[in-house]
């Protein structure tokens, strides 16, 4: 199976972005980052990368710039691969392209933060990327499924549980490729 990876900077191709990004995350609509905003952000410094398989989008991955300090780095707000197509490395290349990009285009940091609790989160981030974490935030909003451990009672008052992040250190050597 070949997958190709490449920049989505066509408004055509942000709506299916929007529809794999609700599938993957199994998010409700009105949370999904509109397509018109990714156009925006993407064409003015942000990348939001997809893979293909043939003509089927089946990964993204999406950052932006901002500020941090008098510092600028690319904020990596979302990377996901349709679960059909998840455990065959298409999130990692996603996240080295995503890496290759933001080097070329002279950023030298790229953050993010994730669900600790979800087993898969966690194995992709510090197994596969080599990431390191020291800064955990915790019972921040979060947008994204709740986690498994979470009272059925929980979940009907509030959708949008709050939830830990780690807040991820990747290292900017290029040298991660190895990890696959």
């Amino acid at each position: 199976m070949t997958i190709d990876y490449r920049i989505v900077d066509i408004m055509s191709e942000f709506e299916p972005a929007v529809d794999l990004e609700i599938l993957i995350w199994g998010l409700n609509p009105r949370d999904a980052a509109p397509s018109h905003l990714l156009h925006v952000i993407g064409v003015n410094g942000g990348a939001y990368i997809a893979a293909f398989h043939d003509a089927q989008m089946v990964g993204i991955a999406f950052a932006f710039p901002v500020w941090r300090g008098n510092q600028r780095i690319l904020w990596s707000y979302m990377t996901g691969v349709h679960p059909g197509y998840q455990g065959q490395n298409i999130g990692l290349n996603l996240k080295l392209k995503q890496r290759e990009w933001a080097l070329a285009n002279g950023y030298n940091t790229i953050p993010w933060t994730f669900d600790p609790m979800q087993c898969g989160n966690a194995n992709f981030n510090f197994h596969k990327l080599g990431a390191t974490s020291n800064i955990y935030h915790i019972n921040r909003k979060v947008m994204s499924l709740p986690p498994l451990f979470l009272p059925e009672r929980v979940l009907r008052r509030s959708p949008r549980y709050l939830g830990s992040r780690l807040y991820p250190l990747w290292p900017r050597a290029p040298s991660l490729s190895d990890r696959a």
